[in-house]
This record gives structure tokens, C-alpha cells and sequence, in this order.
């Protein structure tokens, strides 16, 4: 499965706004051992351990190691709020694969 494959997924499966890549990849500093950090964004309520379990589900049998955070829209606004300095590091220093409205998976 290629990472456009896993958004691809993810997408169909979670129906996100957003989903984000972050991380050493999205810097462009992945070496073979590094992981693929994802972000995805949704617009409805939900336990964020409940809601990234289910992504990962959806991504199972992958073929790439993976961090994946899922979380709704309000817990975003919440923590970035607060000063949420992952948040704000992914926001400033990622790659956002998927907008919804536009139709396309980076």
C-alpha cells in the first residue's frame, strides 16, 4: 500500500476534513527506519483513541510503520488553544494531503 493509498483510505473509511503528514517525512528527513506521522482531522465527536484505532484498522496490513492521530475538529481548536505545541508544529511544518472540498489526495 503506497501512502496515497493509506489517505485514500482513510478518507472513504473516516470521512476527514483534513488529513496532515507531519514529522520526518514531511520535513523530507525520513531514513529507513522512520515512521509515517499522520494527522487526520474530523468534523464529528469521538473518543480519539476510538477514532484513531479505527484508522488504524482500516490501514491494516499496510506495509509501512505508522503514527496516526485522529482527532475531532473541536479537540483540534481546543488544543491549539491551549498552546498545543505538536499541533502547532504540525500545522506550521506539514503537508496537508487531503482538504475536503478539494477533491484531491496529495
Amino acid at each position: 500500500m503506497t501512502l496515497r493509498e493509506a489517505v485514500e483510505r482513510l478518507v472513504a473509511a473516516l470521512a476527514p476534513e483534513e488529513v496532515w503528514l507531519f514529522g520526518s517525512w514531511a520535513r523530507g528527513e525520513a531514513g529507513p527506519d522512520s515512521d509515517v506521522d499522520l494527522l487526520v482531522v474530523v468534523p464529528y465527536e469521538g473518543d480519539p483513541k476510538e477514532l484513531t484505532l479505527r484508522g488504524y484498522r482500516v490501514l491494516r496490513g499496510r506495509g509501512f510503520p505508522l503514527d496516526l492521530l485522529v482527532y475531532p475538529r473541536a479537540l483540534v481548536e481546543q488544543r491549539l488553544g491551549e498552546g498545543s505545541l505538536l499541533l502547532r508544529e504540525i500545522f506550521r511544518e506539514g503537508r496537508c494531503l487531503y482538504a475536503r472540498g478539494s477533491g484531491k489526495v496529495a
